[in-house]
């Protein structure tokens, strides 16, 4: 009926994470976006016929943090869980889209660390490019 192209803002970073490997880190700082974010990761991994395991890491403080007006200390609390969490998956999904703001300091991460700011607006990018 219409040929607009739809797309869910999570999932290019969960195929991309599905791609990666089998052992997936999922952090969040909001626990409602979990159970989304963990079926969405599952569903990606079904649509590429792989089987994977999630690794959940919520934190919670960090979040009420950034609500107190501290988004550095967020920030480097989120980077310490990101270093912990790398050393026991191939790739880390980040939940919640405000994460992005740390893509300048993921320069030197042991495993891919996606966020969907970054992996969306390109998925964006190539599908109006070949538009043209």
């Amino acid at each position: 009926m219409i040929d607009t192209p739809i797309l869910q803002i999570d999932r290019t970073m969960m195929d991309l994470a599905v791609r990666d490997g089998d052992r997936i880190g999922l952090l969040a700082t909001v626990p409602t976006t979990v159970p989304a974010s963990d079926r969405l990761l599952r569903q990606a991994a079904a649509d590429a016929g792989r089987t994977i395991s999630i690794e959940t890491r919520l934190c919670g403080e960090a979040f009420r943090v950034l609500k107190a007006g501290d988004p550095e200390k967020h920030n480097d609390m989120l980077l310490a869980e990101i270093e912990t969490l790398s050393g026991g998956v191939d790739a880390i999904v980040m939940a919640q889209i405000s994460m992005s703001a740390l893509e300048p300091r993921l320069t030197r991460t042991k495993v891919p660390v996606y966020n969907s700011g970054r992996t969306t607006f390109r998925k964006i990018r190539e599908i109006f490019e070949a538009l043209e």
